[in-house]
């Protein structure tokens, strides 16, 4: 009878041990597949924040770019004005030449309208440009953004189910340490009974 409850006691040792190991192993898994996953993650953040820098830049650039056409255009006008006072001018002083002056700076005026009307189309094409640019550059930050909550989920998950598992394995030791005291306390008992026969 204490040979078959020494050998019972040995066998839930050894099958404490080896939940132990499974529990170790678990663990060990747990951490790596956190590493794994937060590197992940990592990797994920530093390309949505090189993402939007690169939204910032394009949206700078294209900003000073319609600045520049808005001072052209400004510029076109300040000429057109300009102009208009000279035909004035030469309308007081030269009324002799005024259809040949008049031909003239009609020549003059619609090559400027002409060239503010390229600026402003110039402009209009750089603006849609840059929605366009602002429309991708979001779209590819909401993407990341996504796939950063998405990894997040997924360690948080896996580290959940790891956690079970390793609450399980515990709950299985502190099951075979009470048989095994059951066990140790029945060899006492049957010691005893049989010391006293």
């Amino acid at each position: 009878k204490e040979a078959q409850l020494e050998e019972t006691k040995a066998e839930l040792s050894a099958q404490i041990e080896e939940k132990k190991q499974e529990l170790t192993a678990k663990e060990t898994e747990l951490s790596e597949t956190k590493e794994v996953l937060t590197a992940k993650a990592e990797a994920t953040a530093q390309q949505l924040a090189e993402t939007t820098t690169q939204l910032e830049q394009k949206e700078e650039e294209l900003t000073a770019k319609a600045a520049e056409l808005t001072t052209q255009l400004e510029e076109t006008r300040t000429t057109l004005a300009a102009t208009e006072t000279v035909k004035d001018e030469l309308t007081a002083q030269l009324e002799e030449t005024k259809v040949e002056a008049t031909a003239q700076l009609e020549a003059k005026t619609q090559e400027l309208s002409a060239k503010e009307a390229e600026l402003s189309q110039t402009k209009e094409e750089m603006t849609a440009q840059l929605g366009d640019k602002e429309q991708e550059l979001t779209a590819k930050a909401t993407e990341l953004s996504a796939q950063l909550e998405e990894k997040s989920t997924a360690l948080a998950a896996k580290e959940a189910q790891l956690e079970e598992t390793k609450a399980e394995l515990s709950a299985q030791i502190e099951e075979k340490k009470q048989e095994l005291t059951a066990k140790e306390t029945e060899l006492s008992e049957t010691k005893e009974v049989l010391t006293a026969k």
